[in-house]
């Protein structure tokens, strides 16, 4: 045998993507959107709003603008879905208010600031007064 017929012949590799459009076109297993993503998409845009931040911020009741976090959480979830319909995000315009607000507090705890998480990190401290007037006498 000679060499030229031992050779094997190769054929060219397909080209790779020109653009990252053209690269994200060709992803094999492209992810749905879920609600999750679309009201986190949201939720980043509001962050700088004072009064919004202000419904995500409490971790208990007396600490609500509202009274209940729970009705902060419906609130924040109206100015959600307000500011999808402003964008014209179909994907979020008509769904149920309590699909945007169980969403909403999904999307909080994928940046730890859920209510709960941050619950447990809150140190409360019991005082006592004493006759001195200070705190509990510990200084504190």
């Amino acid at each position: 045998m000679t060499e030229a017929a031992t050779q094997l012949r190769v054929p060219p590799a397909p080209p790779l993507p020109d653009t990252r459009r053209d690269l994200l076109a060709s992803r094999a297993m492209k992810r749905q959107r879920t609600i999750l993503d679309h009201v986190e998409d949201v939720f980043v845009l509001l962050w700088d709003d004072p009064a919004f931040k202000k419904l995500n911020e409490a971790v208990f009741h007396s600490q609500a603008v509202h009274g209940n976090t729970h009705i902060d959480d419906v609130f924040a979830g109206i100015a959600i879905k307000d500011k999808a319909k402003d964008l014209q995000m179909i994907e979020l315009m008509d769904q149920p208010m309590d699909a945007i607000v169980h969403a909403l507090r999904m999307v909080r705890n994928r940046y730890r600031l859920g209510r709960p998480y941050r619950k447990g990190q809150a140190r409360v401290v019991i005082t006592t007064p004493t006759d001195e007037g200070e705190e509990n006498g510990n200084g504190e």
